[in-house]
């Protein structure tokens, strides 16, 4: 028996024996970015939306922060707003990782 799970750019192969698990790695092929009108970097933003995607790769890459656009360097009056149709023909990316610290709850002494 044998169990598939993508991890990265490494497939791992989990085959059980007898004598326990084998773990096997293969490198996947590479997936080419997709062709799109709008340049890599541009910003862009659902007409009607407030978020924020950068396109990186062909892809469309969600911004979660204004402190992320502006540390990545973007400026938020660059964005171009796309209508449904364009921006649904745009496969979704990795979202840019939020240069915020994460939240955290204080409990009461």
């Amino acid at each position: 028996m044998s169990f598939m799970r993508s991890l990265g750019r490494l497939t791992l192969i989990l085959c059980f024996w007898l004598s326990g698990p084998l773990i096997l790695a293969r490198p996947l092929p590479s997936i080419p970015a997709e062709e799109t009108s709008l340049p890599e970097g541009t910003l862009i933003r659902l007409r009607g939306d407030t978020d924020i995607y950068v396109i990186q790769d062909g892809r469309k890459c969600y911004i979660p922060d204004p402190e992320t656009v502006n540390a990545e360097g973007y400026d938020a009056a660059q964005v171009v707003e796309v209508d449904q149709a364009t921006f649904d023909d745009i496969m979704t990316g990795i979202p840019v990782p939020s240069v915020k610290p994460p939240f955290r709850y204080h409990s009461s002494p």
